[in-house]
């Protein structure tokens, strides 16, 4: 995954272990198991807007995200988003919606995936509009090669 090398930031304050968690390769095997694995939350945050971005440092082609959300069906604080997007930095330093995307699906138990057009960037960002009244978080974010 061309993530895994990238730097990663978010719209909300996270230690650096919670911001390696996105990109670290490491996800659950079904719902509800390795619940210790390391995870990214917007815990502070419900039903806002929120993003996360991958900086890959140089440009790469990109045109498809897979994002497996963390969906705590049984606390009900954190899980999947009601929608979601992914948006690139162009040339101009501006960010665009990707173009024509598949599906945004939040898949609550394996990965969502998103196919579009191809883009030529180097960050990408994944924006989540949160559940009212709920949270939502990461376990992993997969930019696959081209």
């Amino acid at each position: 995954s061309l993530a895994t090398a990238a730097t990663v930031k978010a719209s909300a304050p996270a230690d650096a272990s919670q911001l390696r968690a996105v990109n670290d390769g490491l996800f659950p095997a079904s719902p509800g198991r390795w619940t210790d694995l390391p995870v990214f939350k917007w815990d502070q945050r419900t039903g806002t807007e929120e993003w996360i971005s991958l900086d890959f440092g140089a440009p790469v082609e990109v045109a498809a995200v897979d994002v497996y959300w963390v969906d705590e069906y049984f606390t009900g604080h954190c899980l999947a988003p009601a929608s979601w997007r992914v948006d690139y930095l162009d040339h101009a330093q501006n960010w665009q919606p990707v173009r024509s995307p598949s599906n945004y699906g939040a898949d609550p138990v394996w990965f969502s995936r998103v196919n579009f057009e191809p883009v030529r960037t180097r960050v990408l960002r994944v924006v989540a509009q949160l559940q009212a009244g709920k949270s939502a978080g990461i376990y992993e974010i997969v930019v696959p090669r081209r």
